[in-house]
């Protein structure tokens, strides 16, 4: 992906750091992947509930509040104030959750309790790293984001795979204690001392405004580019009808209505993640970053693929499902990477929390609205109520569709006396 000229970013798997890095971060990925899609199939096997199944979802989504607050931290303090915190974090949340509330006769409670502990770390520790990938590789921060971006989508097809090879074997239990496992790998990768560099103390004497108002102008730097702005506008509705608690809806229609087996659903969750790669590489691989296009074939290829899905058919159902998470995985790398064109290095992080933020808010509000849309419509007919919802997104964009700019703006300045870690480029990048 170009950087400032136009010409073509080198590759970051040349960097042996890069490479460990990447390492790491993927097998810890693996790891919360097969959490992932576990969690929900032990939550059924237990309950046989939704509303169960989503409020764990919800718990596990509802850390996204914390992300601006996260992202001013790290660009005050650095990247490694919340790395290492937020993995040891997971670690010991994952081993609670495994050894008290999975025990025989446990109050359900403190699964919640712990999930939402793991939640934490991970949240935690992916607000360091994002940016930490900017300073730990300032020559090549698009593309060495977009590549890791690449590796969590193949992580999300390792992880069902993992479940549907290994959940006979070692069961549940058995595949939440190799979660645990994966936690250690990045750990062991800021032993070797591939981490982000200590961040530089402004010169004594100056002032430095609160906190607060570090959360309060990520919201500022957002709507400073209408081309974000925008996007974030047209990308919610999407975020809701594309949530998790839609992939723990299709988990129960699979099982519930249509009687597969955990392995069998394992195997659909891998064939998502597959497509999902698909759409990543479209985007995070590509010389240019054409958001507008590329939102544009998403938006609505996406809400023609939900009215699909209401079809009284599997193979309908199943195909539909597959290509609709192509199609939110390009849309929702298109919109990531807009933040590394658009904010400079010292930015970064009261840029992303604030959009993680917004983008998280239909991961929080989604499980909370599906399961009662469940019963009042029934699986097929909610379906068609989420993909009247991702009308509005085609709504939108058709009536912002003007007012994009073709290039991008020079992004604002840092805070007096803190140094840039990514110069203002991409003056010449194209993102219509």
């Amino acid at each position: 992906m170009s950087a400032d000229d136009g010409k073509p970013a080198s590759s970051p798997w040349r960097d042996r750091r890069f490479l460990v890095f990447a390492t790491g971060n993927f097998i810890n990925n693996i790891g919360e992947q097969a959490f992932q899609v576990t969690l929900p199939l032990l939550a059924y096997a237990l309950t046989r509930s939704l509303l169960i199944m989503s409020l764990l979802v919800l718990v596990n989504n509802a850390t996204l509040v914390l992300a601006p607050l996260l992202g001013a931290i790290v660009d005050r303090f650095g990247a490694r104030t919340l790395v290492v915190p937020g993995l040891l974090v997971q670690l010991v949340a994952a081993v609670l959750l495994n050894v008290l509330a999975l025990a025989r006769h446990a109050p359900f409670f403190l699964v919640f309790i712990f999930c939402a502990l793991v939640a934490l770390g991970g949240e935690t520790y992916r607000a360091g790293w994002m940016v930490g990938v900017v300073t730990m590789f300032p020559d090549n921060p698009i593309r060495s984001r977009g590549s890791l971006n690449t590796l969590f989508v193949l992580a999300k097809i390792a992880g069902p795979m993992l479940v549907a090879v290994a959940l006979g074997p070692i069961g549940y239990l058995g595949l939440l204690w190799l979660n645990v496992g994966t936690f250690v790998a990045p750990i062991i990768v800021w032993l070797i001392g591939i981490h982000p560099p200590r961040q530089e103390s402004p010169p004594k004497g100056q002032p430095r405004p609160g906190l607060h108002r570090d959360i309060i102008e990520g919201w500022r730097l957002i709507r400073q580019q209408p081309a974000v702005l925008h996007t974030q506008m047209i990308t919610l509705p999407l975020h809701f009808v594309a949530s998790t608690a839609t992939v723990t809806l299709a988990i129960f229609y699979l099982r519930g209505q249509w009687h597969l087996s955990a392995q069998q659903v394992s195997t659909v969750m891998i064939a998502i993640n597959i497509s999902a790669l698909v759409g990543v590489l479209l985007v995070a691989e590509r010389r240019r970053l054409r958001v507008r296009r590329t939102l544009a074939i998403t938006a609505i290829g996406m809400t023609g693929l939900l009215f699909a899905m209401a079809a009284p058919r599997l193979w309908v159902f199943l195909a539909a499902l597959v290509v609709f998470y192509a199609l939110r995985q390009a849309m929702a790398t298109a919109a990531l990477l807009m933040i590394f064109s658009y904010f400079p290095g010292r930015a970064i992080g009261r840029a992303s929390g604030t959009l993680d933020l917004l983008s998280g808010i239909p991961d929080i509000t989604a499980p909370l609205a599906i399961p009662f849309l469940v019963p009042a419509f029934g699986v097929e007919n909610t379906f068609v109520v989420l993909g009247v919802v991702a009308l509005i997104s085609v709504g939108w964009l058709a009536f912002s569709w003007r007012s994009w700019k073709e290039r991008v703006t020079p992004p604002p300045a840092s805070p007096p006396g803190l140094p840039e870690a990514l110069p203002a480029v991409l003056a010449g990048h194209d993102v219509a």
